[in-house]
């Protein structure tokens, strides 16, 4: 599963380049636009998100730059590991609950997939007590921070 825009800091051509190596028994579910042969939804409630998330396997999220790591926490959330590039936001976010991978190589994508699979207990047990610290209010914070404007 995928949930972003297309821009291009978004990074979506290096899982388009994994699906393409994948077998046919992988197929990636996308939230806003689509990636290759995915199976896309658009325009729909944060209640259908949450149940896409819920349906899923793995969260990939190859952002090459980002403020928050929402979705990160939105699959902690929802019991699903996540697969991320390998940047000092998702560190914060992600602590050790996150299959990190270089941001670059394609095969690193996959094989970051294949080891949240394997890891998906253990990631999932992490990434729920993460997700029990967040709260709107702390990703405010975090913004506001970011946009150098302490709260």
């Amino acid at each position: 599963m995928s949930v972003s825009t297309d821009t291009k800091r978004k990074n979506l051509v290096i899982i388009e380049k994994a699906m393409h190596i994948l077998t046919d028994k992988y197929i990636l579910v996308r939230v806003w636009t689509s990636v290759g042969n995915s199976i896309t939804f658009q325009n729909i409630s944060n209640e259908k998100i949450n149940m896409i998330y819920n349906a899923c396997y793995v969260l990939l999220i190859p952002t090459i730059e980002v403020e928050l790591g929402l979705p990160i926490v939105e699959g902690f959330a929802t019991n699903i590991p996540a697969v991320a590039f390998d940047i000092e936001v998702f560190h914060e976010i992600g602590e050790d609950a996150v299959e990190y991978i270089n941001p670059i190589d394609v095969l690193s994508l996959i094989d970051g997939i294949k080891a949240a699979l394997n890891n998906k207990y253990e990631l999932t047990c992490k990434g729920g007590k993460i997700a029990a610290k967040f709260s709107f209010n702390v990703f405010k914070e975090k913004l506001l921070v970011y946009c150098g404007r302490l709260p």
